[in-house]
């Protein structure tokens, strides 16, 4: 199925590269050897909520400090993880624009996550070519990260380990075999993972 948003534009945006904007971003990065790391989870979780909150209201004129927070924070693959299960049919729109605008304004180094996040989102909506066009940035910014090469697998597939992957049922794959859409992470306990720490795998 064709859709109107396969010529999207998902290019940088100058903010991007503002020195300023970016040395925010970093701020919020999420150190996994640091004695807080347990606080920058949960903050993190709580940010994608609350940010998607106020960008249902108020778009891309969100606070830039919490759009800074976001984006540093899902260098995090808890955090990462967590907003992959945050959006349902309601709020999908509101989260297509989020995480397209993020993806715009995502300094180099913090493209990878927000650029997998808005892949699922874009084969969600049967757009299956911007899906690809969104990985190839989240590539082109970490060569290595793991979601992208298996977001690549399950979409190529159409199989997320046993389950048949429509993109209808993409979310439900990742909820199911993640368990992201968990309030652990905002209670303060972290959601399991699917693989060992730091990896990510389907099968």
């Amino acid at each position: 199925m064709t859709t109107d948003y396969e010529e999207l534009e998902i290019a940088s945006l100058p903010l991007a590269s503002d020195k300023d904007f970016v040395a925010l971003v970093t701020s919020f990065s999420v150190d996994p050897d640091s004695p807080d790391l347990s606080f920058m989870q949960r903050d993190g979780a709580t940010a994608v909520i609350d940010l998607a909150t106020e960008f249902e209201k108020y778009g891309v004129a969100s606070n830039p400090d919490l759009i800074a927070r976001v984006i540093g924070r899902l260098s995090d693959i808890q955090v990462r993880d967590f907003a992959l299960g945050t959006h349902n049919g309601e709020s999908f729109e509101t989260y297509w624009r989020m995480w397209h605008y993020l993806l715009q304004i995502a300094p180099v180094g913090f493209v990878a996550p927000v650029a997998t996040l808005f892949a699922t989102l874009a084969y969600e909506r049967s757009d299956t070519p911007l899906a690809y066009r969104s990985l190839d940035r989240a590539s082109a910014d970490a060569p290595g990260y793991s979601l992208t090469i298996l977001l690549r697998r399950v979409f190529g597939s159409g199989h997320c380990g046993d389950f048949r992957v429509t993109p209808a049922s993409v979310s439900l794959c990742f909820r199911s075999r993640v368990l992201v859409f968990s309030p652990g992470l905002l209670d303060g306990n972290p959601p399991p993972r699917w693989g060992a720490p730091g990896e990510d795998q389907i099968d």
